[in-house]
C-alpha cells in the first residue's frame, strides 16, 4: 500500500521516477530506503537508466544516514557519530562503576558476548524512544531476577549516556531523540539546506517503524512545497501475515497518513494480490481463481525435507542455466525455515548454487567451530 498526506487519490510511483530520471532531474527526487545495500543497488540503477549514464545529485538515503545528515547539517562529513567499538570501551567502563546486583557474579571483567548483548539492548532502546527512566519505571512491574536485570541496566543504560554526553558524541538513537524535538520550522530549514530542490519524497521497502522513525516521517511529511509517499507492505485483512504491523500502521494513520491506490504494475499483479490476502489462512479459495495462474504456479511433492529441497535446488539450477535468470532475483520462501536451514547448507553448496539464508546459524552445527572445540578438549584434558 501506499501511504500519504497529500491530495492524490492515486499515483504510479514507478512512473515518477522514470519521469523524473529521464528528465534529468534527479535533484527532484528523495529516496529514502531501509539499508546501505539498497540505497547502493539503487544508486547504481539510477545510473544505468539515465540517459547520460552520469549523474551529479543522486538523493538515496537510510533513515540513519538522513537523520545524522539532518542533525549534523553536512551532507558529505558527518562527524561525532560513536563507533561501535568505542561505545563498547564506553559500556565497558559504565559497567565497571555501577554497583549491580543482577550482574554482580562478574567480580573481574564482563565477557565481551555479554556486554555485546547489552550493548545491542540499550542501542535498541534508543532507537525505540525508550530511556533510562523509562526502564526504571517499568522495573517495577517486574519480579525477581527480572526486576534486578532491569535495574542494572537501567543504571548502566544512565552512565554510559552521560559519558557519550561529556565527549560530545552521539548514537544513531540520540541523533533520532534530538530530531524529533525540531519544530516543524527549524526541520524545515534545516532539510532545505540539504535538498533545495527536492519536491518529491518517497519512503521505499520498509515493513515497519520505530516510533522515533514514525515522528521524523512526520516532520518530513510536512517540509513545504514536497509530496511524501511512503510505500508499506501491510494488508490489514490477512492477519497471519501482517498483523505484527497493526501498531505500526495505527500511528501513521493517527498521524494523518492516509492510503491512495497504487497505479504500479506491481500493484496491478493479481496473483500477488492473491497470495498476500490468502496465503496461511485457513479460508478456501476458489478453483477459478487459482485456475487462471496454472501457467505461473508449479505444485511439486516430495516424500521429505531432503528430497523437497533437492528438487528445489534442481529447478533453480534450470533457470539459472536454461533460462539466464540472475541467482539474486531468484527467493525461495519458507513459512518456517528452521527445520529446513541445515539441509539448504548440505544441499546447495553440492549444486553449486550461492546463497544467502537470512536463519541464524547455530555454531553447534558448524564443522570448524566443532572442530577446534574438539583440539581445545584434547588440550583441557591433558592428552598430547
Amino acid at each position: 500500500m501506499i501511504l500519504t498526506k497529500s491530495l492524490e487519490k492515486s499515483i504510479d510511483l514507478d512512473f515518477e521516477i522514470d519521469r523524473i530520471i529521464n528528465s534529468n532531474q534527479l535533484e527532484k527526487l528523495l529516496l529514502i530506503v531501509p539499508t546501505n545495500r539498497k540505497s547502493r543497488y539503487l544508486k547504481k540503477e539510477i545510473i544505468f537508466l539515465s540517459s547520460s549514464n552520469a549523474v551529479s545529485t543522486i538523493n538515496i538515503e537510510t533513515i540513519g544516514t538522513f537523520s545524522s545528515k539532518i542533525f549534523f547539517g553536512d551532507r558529505k562529513s558527518i562527524s561525532n557519530v560513536l563507533s561501535e567499538s568505542a561505545a563498547s570501551v564506553l559500556l565497558r567502563q559504565s559497567f565497571q562503576e555501577i554497583k549491580t546486583k543482577y550482574f554482580s557474579n562478574y567480580s573481574g571483567d564482563i565477557p565481551y558476548g555479554t556486554l555485546e548483548r547489552i550493548r545491542n539492548v540499550i542501542s535498541e532502546y534508543k532507537r525505540q524512544g525508550i530511556t533510562p527512566e523509562t526502564l526504571k519505571g517499568e522495573s517495577k512491574n517486574l519480579n525477581f531476577s527480572e526486576k534486578s536485570k532491569a535495574e542494572d541496566i537501567a543504571e548502566i543504560y544512565s552512565n554510559y549516556q552521560e559519558k557519550i554526553k561529556q565527549l560530545n558524541v552521539n548514537e544513531i538513537g540520540d541523533i533520532y531523540f534530538h530530531i524529533i524535538q525540531y519544530s516543524p520550522i527549524e526541520f524545515t530549514d534545516k532539510f532545505r539546506s540539504l535538498y533545495p530542490k527536492a519536491d518529491l519524497i518517497i519512503i521505499n521497502g520498509f515493513d515497519e517503524f520505530t516510533t522515533p522513525e514514525i515522528e521524523i516521517i512526520d516532520l518530513i511529511s510536512l517540509v513545504s512545497n514536497s509530496r511524501l509517499f511512503l510505500t508499506f507492505d501491510y494488508y490489514k485483512y490477512n492477519p497471519l501475515i501482517f498483523s505484527h504491523l497493526e501498531k505500526c500502521y495505527s500511528k501513521l494513520i493517527k498521524k494523518g497518513f492516509r492510503e491512495i491506490e497504487d497505479l504500479s504494475a506491481v500493484s496491478l499483479d493479481k496473483f500477488r494480490l492473491l497470495v498476500r490476502e490468502n496465503l496461511f489462512m485457513k479460508k478456501s479459495v476458489s478453483p477459478a481463481k487459482l485456475n487462471s495462474f496454472n501457467d505461473r504456479l508449479t505444485i511439486i511433492t516430495a516424500k521429505n525435507r531432503e528430497t523437497e529441497i533437492e528438487l528445489t535446488a534442481k529447478e533453480i539450477k534450470g533457470l539459472i542455466t536454461k533460462k539466464k535468470v540472475e541467482p539474486h532475483k531468484i527467493c525461495v520462501t519458507f513459512n518456517l525455515i528452521q527445520k529446513y536451514s541445515p539441509v539448504i547448507r548440505d544441499i546447495f553448496p553440492l549444486y553449486g548454487l550461492p546463497f544467502n539464508l537470512t536463519d541464524r546459524f547455530s555454531l553447534s552445527n558448524s564443522s570448524p567451530v566443532t572442530a577446534l572445540i574438539n583440539f581445545l578438549e584434547i588440550l583441557e584434558n591433558d592428552y598430547f
